[in-house]
């Protein structure tokens, strides 16, 4: 068969394009008296076009230049290349055998039979092993001759070995495979209690993929399905149990997993079971620096405390932040940038409430404005005896003529604070402004010794230092008062968390390995300009202890818990030691923060046959102000689904813990945060009336009065009494007696009468819970981290309330039966009001 232009329009190139039976040459090229034979492996691809009469053929070649014929008839290139399919497909199946596509069918085969659950990563050693194969595939798919074939199955195999794709054939595959593990099985899935474990439970069991996420809904036996996964495993030889690592996020789990794997006959030992940091501690050692110490857990606390003392810059930036910046004030739905708005802002809220806004001060009074606060606060700091709003009787003493706002009884010395600006106006008004002059006036008649300080002065920075002169002038010390002496009075208020809050940025700051520029510009980028200058102050204070704070670490030899976890990942990315683990499993996943995905990255990256099992539940995820990272769960695929290696994503619904009210009411709150991964929940029981029950009380002592009515009719209970805060409200004295009466009272019953924060319940589980001061500010509480800590935080920009919202989550489903929530309805939750159902 040949092809060639029309003949008046190839008089002088005389080009000529021919089929021939001569393999493996497939053309024949003439160009006038040239003569090229052409290979099928010379050809690249093999396009063609038409117009009304004319077609165009050009065969274009590998490192050679194409040929091109144009102007040839239609009906004879249709001819031509109906003569040249067979041809092509005769060649191409050729070269696909010689490329190893029977052998590659055979090992699929083998793989399928094989008694193993087939995981992406077997999918992607067939692929590269047949690399050349699916190369030229690939090409072929995308190349004008794929069309040519002309052969259904044949472009499909095609396609599937380009592709490289089996999902459906591989899950449906699996999915027999799981069924006949069950069976096979079958004995191992019982619980120690005899009860068999869900369809859900042996899912995960027998389901190997790459890594694989279990999402375990409150109550569902995850503990119980990662143990029995471990059992599962050595029985069926998957693994020697040296190839196993299990990792746990506290010293208490870790126990309670290695006390649990020996009641079911799992013998891993302690060797296998760790902590995030013991085993880091383990793999420093192991890479030959045995020698280092770790820190205890106090001991960044003590170092920040005592330098506080002994270096007079940080000295500075401490008592200046104590003094001005105490409060996290937070920015509203309408930013202010300056104090003045912040003073409007603060006056329609009176004018809307009918209440004073006041600010708490180190000494522990209330104040009206927050440049009050900072006066107030820098007299206490410098020693200076003062009282607020100190009446100022006329001169019969009996009519109170004026409350300034400071008075040195030291000096007999009044001291207003106006709220003027350097022009003498302010944001009340002229008549602010003519009750201003009323007052200087009285006081010069009166001849009394005041002095007046104003807004102006206060942003201009002149102002302390025009106090300090009045003070000193008229007598008065300033004796600045030690670190440890203005801790114990914000102890005092409650407010002593200055150190705390250093300590918990420090290990955020070390865990997700973020550099202070960073932080600086994230700081300086802050719109509220309270908040901008507060974190600018912070991280001053923080990188002058920080690098004093890694220098005493390096001195003594010492690493500090972050670090066991951080230099670990080192060691083994740097090949210092190298794990040889099979298996990684991990329990609370939800709780995983940078370093410790680091870590875990580094041993699965050093093994590539190694397996991840994760186990967590996104709505328990409670320990954010901790490091830890909730994107890890939420976006599992993206951060472990990596070249080569699959993800799979398995829930547990069933709940054997709470009755079907408790889950109704639970999942519909926490799913109303849209970035949750929804699940409906199976409740342990169809019983929903009364499960969720709220009351109001109003005095606090009325909560335990009804707490124990409620317990009068009750026997062989465990119950909890569970707050946002260990006595929030109540004296702390007055809460432990209320708590040991209830105690006492009901152990002939057989009620268990248990008291803890919501944090320290997690994973546990009662009959009844009591969840009491479900009030605004404290559920949710509007305090429950510093705004600092989102410069270190990763999900700033999470739903409103998020973290709150799944710490009341896990307190609702630690209950079995009912849960009796206590609110004061003038003070009610924002929780309690999503839902008028209860």
């Amino acid at each position: 068969m040949q092809i060639k232009p029309f003949a008046l329009l190839n008089i002088f190139e005389r080009k000529s394009l021919s089929l021939i039976d001569d393999p493996p040459a497939l053309f024949i090229f003439k160009n006038g008296k040239n003569k090229t034979s052409i290979k099928y492996d010379d050809i690249y691809d093999i396009k063609y076009g038409s117009s009304f009469i004319f077609s165009t053929i050009v065969v274009i070649l590998n490192n050679r230049p194409s040929i091109k014929l144009s102007f040839v008839l239609n009906i004879t290139i249709d001819n031509f290349l109906h003569s040249l399919s067979p041809k092509l497909k005769s060649l191409c199946l050729l070269k696909l055998n010689d490329l190893g596509i029977e052998i590659l069918r055979s090992d699929y085969k083998d793989l399928m039979s094989q008694d193993k659950y087939v995981a992406y990563s077997d999918i992607s050693l067939l692929k590269e092993k047949y690399g050349a194969l699916v190369n030229y595939c690939s090409y072929l798919v995308k190349s004008s001759m794929y069309k040519l074939l002309d052969d259904a199955d044949l472009s499909q195999k095609i396609k599937n070995i380009a592709e490289f794709r089996f999902t459906e054939e591989i899950e449906k595959r699996n999915a027999e495979y799981i069924k006949s593990e069950k069976n096979k099985y079958k004995n191992l899935f019982f619980s120690a209690k005899g009860n068999e474990l869900t369809e859900e439970q042996k899912n995960a069991i027998i389901t190997f993929e790459d890594r694989n996420l279990l999402i375990a809904a409150a109550g569902s036996g995850k503990t119980e399905t990662m143990l029995y996964k471990l059992n599962y495993i050595l029985k069926k030889g998957l693994y020697e149990p040296e190839q196993i690592l299990l990792l746990a996020f506290n010293k208490k789990v870790r126990e309670e997993l290695i006390k649990r794997a020996g009641l079911i006959g799992i013998d891993l030992g302690r060797g296998n079971i760790h902590t995030f940091h013991s085993f880091g501690f383990l793999v420093i050692n192991k890479s030959g620096d045995g020698t280092v110490s770790v820190a205890d857990e106090n001991f960044a606390n003590r170092f920040i405390r005592n330098y506080a003392s002994v270096n007079k810059k940080f000295f500075g930036y401490y008592v200046e932040f104590v003094t001005r910046y105490l409060s996290d004030l937070k920015e509203t739905a309408e930013p202010y940038a300056e104090y003045n708005d912040l003073l409007e802002r603060d006056r329609y809220k009176k004018a809307a409430t009918g209440k004073d806004i006041r600010y708490r001060t180190i000494k522990g009074e209330y104040v009206k404005s927050y440049q009050e606060a900072v006066i107030a606060n820098y007299l206490y700091v410098n020693g200076v005896n003062y009282q607020y709003e100190k009446p100022y009787f006329s001169k019969n003493k009996k009519q109170i003529v004026a409350n300034p706002d400071f008075y040195y009884p030291d000096a007999d010395l009044y001291h207003e604070h106006f709220a003027v600006d350097n022009c003498g106006k302010s944001v009340f008004g002229e008549e602010y402004i003519e009750n201003m002059d009323r007052k200087i006036k009285l006081y010069k008649k009166d001849k009394i010794d005041f002095i007046a300080t104003t807004s102006g002065m206060f942003f201009s920075g002149k102002l302390f230092g025009y106090l300090k002169k009045e003070l000193i002038k008229r007598g008065l010390k300033l004796v600045p008062k030690s670190v440890s002496e203005i801790n114990r009075d914000l102890g005092r208020i409650g407010e002593n968390k200055l150190n705390d809050l250093l300590v918990c940025f420090l290990d955020n700051f070390k865990d997700r390995q973020i550099s202070l520029d960073e932080l600086k510009r994230k700081a300086k980028s802050i719109k509220f300009s309270y908040g901008r200058k507060r974190n600018i102050l912070f991280l001053k204070m923080f990188e002058e202890v920080y690098s004093a704070y890694a220098n005493e670490l390096k001195s003594k030899n010492m690493i500090d818990y972050t670090d066991m976890v951080i230099k670990a990942a080192e060691s083994i990315n740097s090949g210092d030691f190298t794990p040889d683990y099979k298996l990684i499993m991990i329990d609370e996943f939800q709780d995983i923060s940078d370093s410790k995905f680091n870590m875990v990255q580094a041993v699965l990256n050093k093994n590539k046959d190694a397996k991840l099992f994760a186990v967590g539940d996104d709505y328990q995820a409670i320990n954010g102000f901790a490091g830890a990272n909730i994107k890890y769960i939420y976006d599992f695929d993206k951060y472990f689904k990596s070249c080569g290696y699959g993800t799979k994503t398995n829930f547990l619904t069933k709940t054997f813990r709470c009755d079907k009210g408790i889950v109704d009411y639970s999942s519909e709150f926490i799913q109303k945060n849209p970035n949750q991964i929804k699940k409906s929940i199976i409740a342990n029981t169809n019983s929903e009336d009364d499960a969720v029950v709220i009351v109001n009380y109003e005095k606090e002592s009325d909560i335990f009065t009804d707490i124990e009515k409620y317990l009068k009719d009750e026997k062989n209970k465990t119950v909890y009494i569970l707050n946002r805060k260990n006595g929030a409200y109540l004296k702390k004295e007055l809460y432990a007696l209320e708590i040991d009466r209830l105690k006492d009272e009901f152990k002939k019953q057989h009620i268990t009468v248990l008291n803890d924060t919501i944090h320290g319940v997690k994973g546990l589980e009662a009959d009844i819970v009591f969840l009491i001061y479900a009030n605004k500010k404290n559920i949710p509480s509007e305090n429950a981290s510093d705004s600092i800590l989102d410069l270190v935080s990763d999900t700033v920009n999470e739903y409103p309330f998020a973290e709150e919202r799944r710490l009341y989550y896990v307190a609702l489903t630690r209950a079995k039966e009912k849960v009796i929530i206590y609110t004061n309805k003038k003070y009610e939750s924002s929780f309690l009001k999503e839902d008028n159902t209860i």
